[in-house]
């Protein structure tokens, strides 16, 4: 697969624990675009010793990676799977 193919690839990640965080570092790196990241939690104490940006202990994830990685796109919802995120995130998708 070519790098311009790879840029063109569609991504998103939900949930940014462990290995979303870590996915979304080497996605970014890599050039894929759109990326589209979708959390609503906080960073935890329990977190620092893993995750990417666990040092903002109480900030919402989306909002540090947002910093991080500022062209990515972000979707915070109160329930990852309720209808009205399904449509954000199919809006998000297609735009």
């Amino acid at each position: 697969m070519d790098l311009e193919r790879v840029k063109d690839i569609k991504v998103i990640i939900l949930g940014l624990g462990v290995v979303g965080s870590y996915l979304l570092d080497c996605l970014y790196r890599s050039g894929v675009s759109p990326l589209t990241i979708v959390d609503y939690d906080k960073f935890d104490e329990t977190n620092r010793n893993r995750q990417i940006g666990s040092d903002r202990v109480g900030e919402f994830k989306v909002d540090i990676f947002k910093e991080l990685y500022p062209s990515i796109k972000t979707i915070t919802g109160e329930s990852i799977l309720s209808g009205s995120l399904v449509l954000t995130l199919n809006h998000s998708i297609l735009s």
